[in-house]
């Protein structure tokens, strides 16, 4: 059986689907509802989700720890400015 179409896999990508096609509902009521120049940079935090989630789960990802902080930290603080 191919890997994908095992049981478990299958499942995890199926609610992966969902939560995806969840996300991208809320992103777009978001615009919908929201000004552009709101929600775009609160949407970009999700980089500073990724980095932290890659430092936490990802060995190799664990150099220049201090670097990849100080980017997540100045991408908060623009989201901060800008929204305020």
């Amino acid at each position: 059986m191919p890997p994908l179409l095992r049981p478990n896999v299958a499942w995890k990508l199926i609610a992966l689907g969902v939560l995806y096609g969840i996300g991208s509902l809320a992103m777009l009521l978001a615009y919908k509802t929201g000004t552009f120049a709101l929600v775009t940079p609160i949407r970009q935090t999700s980089i500073v989700v990724t980095v932290i989630l890659a430092l936490t789960f990802l060995p190799a990802e664990r150099k220049g720890v201090k670097r990849k902080l100080l980017a997540a930290l100045v991408c908060v603080v623009g989201t901060i400015l800008i929204v305020v």
